[in-house]
């Protein structure tokens, strides 16, 4: 759906941190001769259950800089999520701007057709039934999803665990699907070594194995990521405000979580089946974060879906939060070469557009509501820095123009 003529492609994603993974997805998308290309950016908890491991503003400043010309953020309520509501927030972002063409993703398979005819069998009844009896097995989610497209689909096998990314592609496909969006989606085939790999093949390496070596030292990281994105990571390392480390914050999360009821829990984010009787016997126990975690956890699960429940707890998300659709798009920076794209936001979007949250009070309180404890996810997140952040960071830190 062109706008006056742009071609706007995006890109969902964490950039935590930012590497040379992404720049290639990056480079293939401007091969594709897109005139803009928007990232939509996890807040400052990333979907895998843990703080960024460097703050919003620091990994919006480093994409900027390596040649994305916008980024938008996806608030916390939804980016510690699990992968369809992440997936499903983050598409009607994009959906809402009204001028983005395609979504580009990266993807272990690379192959559209192939998510394409995965996504249709997840839409049939006779997945939905074969989904319930899965989970009534008392297995994961994921794995559930995986045993029922398995059952019918004309394949002899799908490794969706051990693919995340393309977990996340097949997500991001329904979403464009039930909310009947113009937008393409566009997959691109992963290079390098796996999305948990803690080990590299020649300078591409995954997430976890830069955020595994950034708390070993900041050097570590080099070969691996843009040298203008290294030069950005190295002042945030040196100013002591990364690498974030959910341990540093464990004491903050007992203190919290103790002060709960049942009934309180019952109305957290991701909780449901009882598990707050459960989270609540082993909080009587558990003396560190990692046995609460390793308490917990059980064959229903994942270590990822009760990290995400346990920060969820920490900071007030609600299950109703996240059953909503988001009310605003806040923009995080954008290159000063291209603000163009404010112009184009600013006339197509179907939500109102946020730059400085010093700034919304023309906006309705639900908006205000929702970006007030945007803040307050701020100031949680510094209690996991290695020099505990001031408080109000969301309202002193400047829109990001590079």
């Amino acid at each position: 759906m062109p706008r006056d003529n742009h071609r706007v492609a995006a890109v969902i994603a964490e950039f935590n941190p930012f590497h040379n993974g992404h720049k290639y997805l990056l480079n293939k998308i401007k091969d594709e001769g897109f005139e803009f290309v928007i990232a939509i950016m996890s807040g400052n908890f990333v979907q895998r259950g843990e703080p960024a491991i460097v703050n919003k503003f620091v990994r919006a400043k480093a994409a900027l800089s390596a040649g994305f010309d916008m980024v938008l953020e996806l608030p916390t309520v939804y980016s510690l999520a699990s992968a369809n509501i992440f997936a499903c927030a983050a598409v009607y972002i994009l959906n809402s701007t009204n001028i983005v063409d395609c979504v580009f993703f990266g993807s272990e398979s690379g192959d559209l057709s192939y998510l394409e005819y995965l996504k249709n069998i997840t839409e049939t009844l006779d997945f939905k039934n074969k989904l319930n009896l899965e989970l009534k097995k008392g297995i994961s989610y994921p794995k559930a999803i995986e045993h029922a497209i398995l059952s019918m689909a004309q394949i002899q096998n799908i490794s969706l665990l051990d693919s995340p990314n393309d977990i996340l592609a097949l997500e991001y496909i329904r979403a464009l699907s039930r909310l009947n969006s113009k937008i393409k989606p566009w997959a691109v085939k992963r290079i390098g070594m796996g999305h948990n790999a803690l080990s590299f093949t020649s300078n591409i390496a995954s997430g976890n194995f830069l955020r595994s070596q950034l708390k070993v030292g900041i050097n570590n990281i080099m070969p691996f990521v843009p040298q203008n994105v290294f030069e950005i990571l190295k002042d945030a390392n040196s100013k002591e405000i990364m690498p974030a480390d959910v341990h540093l914050g464990e004491r903050a999360i007992f203190a919290k979580l103790r002060s709960l009821t049942q009934e309180q829990l019952k109305t957290i984010a991701g909780i449901n089946e009882g598990l707050e009787n459960r989270l609540t016997q082993k909080l009587k126990t558990a003396t560190d974060f990692e046995d609460l975690l390793l308490a917990v956890k059980c064959k229903r699960y994942t270590r990822s879906r009760i990290l995400r429940i346990i920060l969820s707890a920490f900071l007030d998300i609600k299950t109703k939060e996240q059953l909503k659709m988001p009310e605003y798009i806040r923009v995080l920076g954008v290159q000063h070469t291209k603000e163009v794209l404010i112009s184009l936001l600013y006339k197509n979007s179907k939500l109102p557009i946020v730059f400085n949250v010093n700034k919304v009070n023309n906006l309705n309180l639900s908006v205000q509501n929702a970006l007030l404890h945007e803040a307050r996810n701020t100031d949680a997140y510094s209690l996991f820095l290695p020099q505990i952040g001031k408080s109000g960071a969301e309202y002193t830190y400047k829109f990001i123009n590079v």
